[in-house]
C-alpha cells in the first residue's frame, strides 16, 4: 500500500488560498468554511433552499461533530483529519439522469485523489455506490472516502442535490474507525 503522510501537528486549510484558486471556476466559486459544523450536508441544504445560492457552492468544515455516511452510519471526522466538503448541485449542473450523480460523483473524486497523489493510482479503487477504498484489490482495500448524495425535489422536479464528500486525510489506518 502507498505512504499515507501522517503530520504530528494537524494542518488547518489555508481557505483563502482555496477560495482564490477556485474564484472563477463552476464548482467551488463560492466556500462557506467553518472550523466545526454538525454536518456539511446539513449546512449545504440551509444554503440550498434559497434561490440566490450558486451551483457550485461548497460547504467546508475542519471536523463535522454529528457527519452521516450512507444508512445514518455516523462518518468520524475529527478536527483537521479529514478533507469534509458538501457541493451544492443546482440547474444546469444536475446532470439530465439524475441517479447518475452517484457515479459521477465517485469517479471525480477517484480522479481527483489520483491527481493529487498519483502514486495511489494503481491501489485506489470505487467500491459502488459510494466508498472510495485503498489498497491491492477492493477485498483487502480500506475506505478512504465515502460520498453521500441527497436530493431536494418540489412537485417531481429535482430542485438541488447535495454531493457530500468526505476524505481521511491526516489519519494513520490504526485510527480509523473499524
Amino acid at each position: 500500500m502507498g505512504k499515507i503522510p501522517h503530520y504530528t501537528t494537524p494542518a488547518v486549510l489555508d481557505i483563502m488560498r482555496i477560495a482564490r484558486s477556485l474564484q472563477r471556476s463552476t464548482v467551488g466559486h463560492t466556500i462557506d468554511y467553518h472550523a466545526t459544523l454538525p454536518s456539511t450536508m446539513q449546512g449545504a441544504h440551509e444554503l440550498a433552499i434559497h434561490p440566490d445560492t450558486l451551483s457550485g457552492t461548497l460547504v467546508v468544515a475542519e471536523e463535522q461533530s454529528a457527519g452521516m455516511g450512507r444508512m445514518q452510519r455516523h462518518w468520524e471526522a475529527p478536527f483537521s483529519q479529514g478533507l469534509l466538503v458538501s457541493l451544492i448541485v443546482k440547474d444546469e449542473q444536475l446532470p439530465s439522469h439524475p441517479a447518475e450523480l452517484p457515479m459521477l460523483a465517485g469517479l471525480a473524486l477517484v480522479r481527483a485523489i489520483v491527481q493529487v497523489a498519483p502514486e495511489l493510482a494503481d491501489e485506489i479503487g470505487l467500491k459502488w455506490p459510494n466508498d472510495v477504498l485503498l489498497g491491492a484489490d477492493l477485498a483487502s482495500g480500506r475506505k478512504v472516502a465515502g460520498i453521500l448524495i441527497e436530493s431536494s425535489y418540489r412537485r417531481d422536479q429535482l430542485e438541488y442535490a447535495i454531493v457530500g464528500i468526505g476524505i481521511n486525510v491526516n489519519q494513520q489506518a490504526v485510527e480509523l474507525p473499524t
